[in-house]
């Protein structure tokens, strides 16, 4: 009978220990540095009940983790949650959102352990904002497809400001292709057949407007 219960408390710790980041948002969509940022995480458990109990938030670099524990209520079944966590104003340039899911143990007197169940990464790009945006700043829009796309893209934009450009940025930061875009056209074929495959950011630059960016990402 010892064996027995013990067999079936093994087996409750196990299911607890089974986590699943489904999907991580980042709002908004494409912030400035001026917006305050959120970070919304969606994870799913194999026992329930599986509510946010604490939360910390510590940036290292460009990467801002996120601690989350979660209660355990240690009974079998699918648990899911949606949580918001607060990664506040950042500065401009490219950010990656780590989000490191911990779990409190059945009867754990609600103690954060150390070990991290799951970690998950959101890369998104700050766009930094000088002075006073000027009154057609909304007179800058683009679209990219395919996105993914591989080889050629076509870039359809719509800019009233000269010596407009295109920067493509790798994860690091780094400029990995400029294009120069004409103010009279509103439509260009780009090759980036040079890039390797992964995700970039796109940012569309200007003396006059507001930049804007786009994550992209190359494909095979």
């Amino acid at each position: 009978m010892q064996k027995i219960y013990t067999l079936f408390f093994s087996l409750i710790i196990t299911f607890s220990l089974n986590a699943q980041v489904n999907n991580i948002t980042i709002i908004p969509g494409s912030p400035l540095s001026t917006d305050f940022v959120k970070m919304v995480v969606s994870t799913t458990f194999t026992t329930s009940a599986c509510n946010v109990l604490s939360s910390s938030v510590y940036p290292t670099g460009s990467y801002i983790n996120v601690d989350a524990c979660y209660n355990d209520g240690g009974i079998a079944g699918t648990c899911s949650s949606i949580d918001t966590f607060d990664l506040g104003m950042l500065s401009g340039g490219i950010h990656h959102a780590v989000i490191n899911v911990k779990r409190v143990s059945p009867g754990g007197f609600l103690t954060c352990p150390s070990t991290v169940l799951q970690s998950q990464v959101s890369s998104f790009f700050v766009t930094a904002v000088v002075g006073i945006n000027s009154p057609d700043a909304n007179s800058l829009s683009f679209e990219i497809y395919p996105n993914p796309g591989s080889g050629e893209l076509t870039f359809n934009y719509s800019i009233t400001a000269n010596n407009a450009t295109a920067m493509f940025y790798n994860m690091v930061g780094e400029t990995v292709k400029k294009i120069n875009l004409d103010q009279n056209s509103n439509s260009l074929k780009a090759d980036l057949s040079s890039l390797s495959k992964g995700v970039y950011f796109c940012r569309i630059e200007t003396p006059t407007l507001s930049s804007k960016t786009q994550k992209i990402t190359i494909s095979e």
